[in-house]
């Protein structure tokens, strides 16, 4: 029975695809009369002169390429401002903030104890003497060698503009034109 239903439908479907056939080449010639270019291209023929599966267009779906609008432009830096990101960060926990040590607050800085000492002592100071001095003042320091501190602070200023320290030799002492 299908092989006579199959003998039924062939001159049906031959003469549907001369139709096809005739319409697409009517396409053609309506867009070239109507001279506005567009050229509508003909269908391509499979085997036995049969119109090909119709292919997917992905123009205008997204699935392809770069959307309609864009342009080949290069994007902005991005700003890290308000990425949206709140709260806590990863791995942290509702521990409480560790109490802060009591030490007792400085009376001045290294260069103010510096200039108090040099001031009493005219003649100048050796570096040993004078960090044995500052100490005396009740100067806290952390560091293992204070003398190395104290000889850092007194080059710099040394070699600042105005000399507000001068070195002679082995001994430091304070410049009478720059205070």
């Amino acid at each position: 029975m299908s092989t006579q239903v199959a003998g039924e439908l062939r001159p049906i479907l031959d003469e549907l695809e001369e139709n096809e056939a005739r319409h697409a080449e009517l396409l053609v010639q309506i867009a070239e009369l109507s001279g506005n270019g567009a050229v509508v291209a003909r269908p391509k023929t499979g085997k036995r002169g049969r119109p090909a599966k119709a292919e997917k267009s992905t123009k205008g779906t997204g699935k392809r390429g770069r959307p309609k609008g864009s342009t080949n432009k290069p994007k902005a830096e991005k700003s890290t401002k308000g990425t949206g990101k709140r709260g806590r960060p990863k791995g942290s926990t509702n521990k409480p903030k560790a109490e802060k040590s009591e030490r007792a607050p400085r009376e001045g800085s290294l260069w103010s104890r510096v200039q108090k000492v040099l001031k009493t002592h005219k003649t100048g100071m050796t570096l040993e003497k004078l960090a044995a001095a500052i100490i005396q003042t009740g100067y806290v320091s952390k560091s293992a060698d204070f003398g190395q501190v104290l000889y850092q602070t007194l080059q710099k200023k040394v070699n600042e503009p105005g000399n507000p320290v001068v070195k002679e030799e082995d001994k430091y002492r304070l410049n009478e034109v720059a205070a």
